[in-house]
């Protein structure tokens, strides 16, 4: 009786199990045992009596989100059977918060073989316990960077992800496990890539085909670290169409080799490339090699030369660049120059040359640099001609002269340092002076002024640099605008402005400005409106004026002795305004624009407005003024 007993009630919680297992009710018993696990799920729907959907499942933790939606699964009765063990998702999301103090528990994953043991223990477990899988758009996001692919699919023990995109081309990925071999397929049809990887914990070997040209890797790894043992990618004998770099138009073909090796952390690479033109085609064989060797600390360039119809180049002797930006080495030069309209890739017209010199004992070691651009043309940009001239001495940048010739009256100049160390401007000075001939292109027809003129200064760091100046624009006209001179001065540090200052005249008007400002706006201390001489109008007190995320003017009150201007107004999603005003004369408005029309002049005025929920604008207005009529014969 007791055995039988038993068996009754193992069987009442087995069924008891199975009936809890059911989609009638899972959603319901299922979200306070997740809940302990940081799982949060949103609508529960029963699909037949198999499935079930739950539109949004968000798993939480300290820097770490995972939201999926639209998870379909079947119930959990019937995980016991692997053929019905099929999970899919619609679209999924993955959030990584820096943690802003680093942890101090050492990584788990601490190379290249580690990792490789993870992603196999990874796909042993989906191939046990989760045959098949689908999921449609997702993306990852860690600040630093962001992986998106379209969907991916796990099946046969083969993981697919179709379109995936991780800063540059987008690829189609293929991953199988077997054995303890990671088989990798790499294919970016856009970009002509295909490439096949055998990945085990040691090593990765495989071959790629770039514009159908191969291509070997074989790396060796220790048992922990990324960086490889020895590792050598190798393309040679290597032939392409002259279309592939648009050069069909001189040549054929253009062939050549490249191989990098690395061993005992230290790299070497060399590469070279040539082509003959054409029959009939009159036009120089082009030539190109390169050559050079280093370590994780420094570039030894010991070999450059270029010989083309487009650009020549050519270093004299080997040079050393440290990663930390010093250069090493005996004396060198590098020598080029280029004719930009015979660029292939580049739509312009013009010619670059430059010398790159170094010399000097390792500890004071300098690169004089000098550099010319003449008749440039691109789309619509044009430049007479721009020179520059510097010396690098690491970690300072001093650029004696930097000078622009936009045309025969537009100028523009520069001087000062850069440290690449701490990224700070020293003493840098701008000036120029432009005509309107340079800028007609962009400008309406009627648009003109005398003479502009500008100097500027800037130091400290480039993030946020110490900055002042002053502008001069005269005579400046434009549409039924009269002759306007402008001058503004400012100071003020990154994106705010300390002080400024504005005054605009016209024959008999003047209206002046100061205050202070930011990106995005500006506040006003002082502002006055004068004519022939006599001051109409002062500000008495501070307005603010913001462009940004909408337009907006609060505050704006001028007084005069018998006159008065007052106006806010925002712009935003509901916009609104108020103006009054008092004695206001059209002559005022007529010393800055042609106006058309009767003298006027207005009394009395207050007007306001204010749109509602529904987008329709209501407003009050009222006027007290005159206008004068010619006497009429």
């Amino acid at each position: 009786m007791t055995r039988c007993l038993k068996i009754l009630l193992i069987g009442l919680i087995v069924a008891a199990i199975a009936l809890l297992s059911l989609p009638w009710w899972l959603g319901a018993a299922g979200r306070p045992v997740l809940r302990a696990w940081d799982i949060s799920i949103g609508r529960y729907e029963r699909i037949g009596y198999a499935r079930f959907k739950i539109d949004e499942v968000k798993f939480t933790r300290p820097g770490l989100t995972v939201t999926v939606n639209g998870l379909e699964a079947p119930t959990p009765l019937l995980w016991f059977r692997t053929a019905a063990r099929e999970v899919s998702a619609q679209t999924w999301r993955v959030q990584v918060t820096p943690s802003p103090t680093p942890a101090t528990k050492p990584a788990a994953v601490d190379g290249l073989p580690a990792l490789h043991r993870t992603v196999a223990e990874v796909l042993r477990t989906l191939t046990q316990r989760l045959p098949r899988f689908s999921t449609g758009p997702g993306e990852v996001d860690w600040g630093a960077g962001h992986l998106a692919l379209a969907e991916a699919r796990w099946a046969d023990a083969t993981f697919t992800a179709k379109s995936l995109r991780l800063a540059g081309p987008t690829f189609d990925l293929a991953a199988q496990l077997t054995d303890e071999t990671i088989a990798l397929v790499v294919t970016a049809e856009a970009d002509d890539l295909r490439g096949r990887l055998q990945w085990t914990e040691t090593a990765v070997t495989g071959q790629f085909e770039v514009w159908a040209q191969p291509a070997t890797l074989n790396a060796r790894f220790a048992p922990s670290g990324w960086i490889p043992d020895t590792a050598s990618l190798t393309a040679e004998h290597w032939d392409i169409p002259a279309q592939r770099v648009r050069l069909e138009a001189l040549y054929t073909q253009l062939t050549g080799s490249g191989r990098l090796d690395w061993r005992d952390r230290v790299f070497t690479l060399t590469a070279e490339a040539r082509a003959m033109p054409k029959d009939g085609v009159k036009a120089p064989p082009l030539t190109g090699k390169i050559a050079a060797q280093g370590d994780l600390r420094a570039l030894t360039i010991s070999a450059l030369h270029l010989d083309a119809p487009f650009a020549q180049a050519n270093l004299t002797a080997p040079v050393v660049f440290g990663f930390d930006g010093q250069a090493q080495g005996e004396p060198a030069r590098l020598t080029f120059q280029a004719d930009l309209a015979q660029l292939p890739w580049l739509e312009a017209g013009g010619r670059a040359a430059g010398t790159i010199t170094v010399s000097g004992e390792p500890s004071t070691l300098r690169q004089d640099l000098a550099f010319t651009l003449t008749d440039l043309v691109w789309r619509e940009f044009t430049l007479s001609r721009a020179t520059a001239r510097g010396v690098l001495q690491w970690p300072r940048l001093d650029l004696s002269s930097l000078e622009l010739q936009l045309d025969e009256t537009s100028r523009l100049t520069a001087r000062g340092a850069f440290d690449w160390s701490t990224h700070e401007l020293q003493a840098v000075a701008l000036a120029g002076t432009v005509q309107p001939a340079w800028f007609a292109r962009w400008l309406p027809a009627d648009t003109r002024w005398q003479d502009a003129t500008l100097t500027a200064s800037l130091s400290g760091p480039l993030k946020a640099p110490q900055h002042s100046g002053q502008m001069e624009l005269g005579e400046f006209e434009t549409g039924p605008l009269k002759p306007v001179s402008l001058a503004v001065t400012w100071t003020g540090s990154g994106e705010l402005l300390g002080n400024f200052s504005a005054t605009a005249k016209t024959e008999n008007s003047t209206l002046q400005l100061a205050g202070t400002g930011r990106t995005g706006g500006l506040v006003l201390r002082e502002a006055s409106f004068a004519a022939d001489g006599d001051e109409l109008l002062t500000l008495t007190a501070p307005a603010r004026l913001s462009w940004a995320p909408f337009f907006a003017l609060s505050g704006l009150e001028l007084h005069g002795a018998d006159r008065s201007l007052a106006f806010t107004g925002s712009f935003g999603e509901a916009p609104a305004f108020t103006l009054t005003a008092k004695n206001i004369d059209s002559t005022w408005p007529a010393a800055w624009v042609e106006l058309r029309g009767p003298a006027w002049q207005v009394a009395t005025l207050d007007a306001s407005g204010q749109t509602g929920a529904d987008g329709v604008l209501a407003f009050t207005l009222g006027l007290n003024g005159e206008i004068r009529l010619p006497e009429q014969s």
